[in-house]
């Protein structure tokens, strides 16, 4: 609808690598300066990073429209 009316649309996906997220989370965790940014959450959501990916790419292919493509 917003494309039909003439709005331009621009859908932005960040991924990281299921590895460097690892090493993320554990950089953080190193620094005391950090390490209140990584929680108990962040690591539930990391045991199932493969889910979520899974689930991601699903998305952006149910919404990779003609007038709104990823690319």
């Amino acid at each position: 609808m917003l494309a039909a009316d003439g709005a331009v649309l621009l859908k932005f996906w960040m991924h990281l690598s299921k590895e460097r997220q690892r090493k993320r989370l554990r950089s953080l965790e190193k620094d005391a300066r950090t390490r209140w940014r990584v929680t108990k959450v962040d690591w539930e959501h990391f045991a199932i990073y493969d889910r979520f990916a899974k689930v991601s790419a699903h998305a952006l292919r149910r919404t990779s429209t003609v007038v709104a493509p990823c690319r």
